[in-house]
């Protein structure tokens, strides 16, 4: 049985599904745009950008008003981000052969390429002022950032980590809006005895937000929150509505955006697997997000 793997770019390895750990929310918020430059400038939609009809042409010009809808753009410079892993050729026959190695090895690095879009996607979310939420004054900072991000396309969602969600559920005035469920009253054991997935129905419900999110806590930080429209994962969305932003992913055949490359090296007795992906988090509308962060 030959240990050595294929000299070769792995389009068969690319396709294959990898179970991201808990929280791999980013495309969520930046849903993924494909791209067959590494460089450009994207052209999208403002907020507030609306065609206006007119009900004549101008009598002496016979001209009818132009309007230019996604007359603002961005550049954006997608850059690579690439890992590495080695699989020796005691640890191939350990797999079983060279086509479970494959797997294990273009899946590590898929995932390691994903960790690191993640975390530059909660970087971007989470970026600049943040209200400051302390108990009492909750509510009132989800209904105002509601009220800021509505002018924008996408579904109203609140974002955060698993350690702030816990922070959520810390505060009394939260408890105290969930405790009353069907036309009685929980008492705390009991809340926190509810299935997770039911928990955060009721939440969704009490916030008024469509959608919860809960990122891992190794990408999204444990103090702040978002409220967020969530853009469409639709191929050029931004151009029809103002949405908050997309990743951008260079892809150089128009259809994985994370290459997996696979390689012998008969010195070290290893394959190396290589996975690489050229991305650019690309904000069009930060006001279709709007910080909340935890005071002391």
């Amino acid at each position: 049985m030959s240990w050595k793997t294929q000299n070769s770019r792995r389009q068969d390895l690319e396709v294959l599904e990898v179970n991201a750990p808990e929280g791999y929310i980013g495309t969520r918020l930046y849903p993924k745009e494909k791209v067959s430059q590494k460089n450009g400038t994207i052209y999208f939609v403002p907020a507030g950008a609306k065609i206006i009809a007119q009900s004549d042409r101008d009598p002496k010009t016979g001209a009818i008003l132009r309007n230019f809808f996604g007359s603002s753009n961005k550049s954006y410079a997608a850059t690579s981000t690439e890992a590495r892993i080695a699989i020796t050729r005691d640890e191939v026959k350990q797999f079983g052969g060279v086509d479970a190695a494959d797997q294990y090895g273009a899946k590590a690095v898929k995932r390691a390429v994903l960790a690191k879009q993640e975390k530059a996607v909660a970087d971007a979310a989470t970026a600049g002022e943040a209200v400051t939420v302390t108990e009492g004054t909750f509510f009132a900072a989800i209904r105002g950032a509601c009220k800021d991000v509505k002018p924008y396309s996408g579904t109203l969602a609140l974002v955060c980590s698993l350690e702030a969600y816990g922070k959520i559920m810390d505060l009394e005035e939260v408890r105290s809006r969930l405790s009353f469920q069907g036309g009685s009253v929980l008492d705390r054991e009991a809340l926190e005895s509810l299935k997770p997935e039911v928990l955060k129905d009721m939440l969704q419900n009490v916030f008024a937000v469509q959608e919860i999110l809960i990122g891992d806590d190794d990408f999204w930080p444990a103090d702040k929150i978002v409220i967020v429209k969530l853009p469409s994962e639709e191929p050029l969305s931004y151009k029809q509505a103002a949405e908050l932003g997309k990743t951008i992913a260079y892809s150089s055949d128009g259809v994985e955006v994370c290459e997996i490359e696979s390689a012998v090296n008969t010195d070290l007795l290893v394959n190396d697997y290589t996975g690489i992906s050229y991305f650019a988090v690309t904000e069009f509308n930060p006001g279709a997000r709007k910080v909340l962060q935890f005071g002391e």
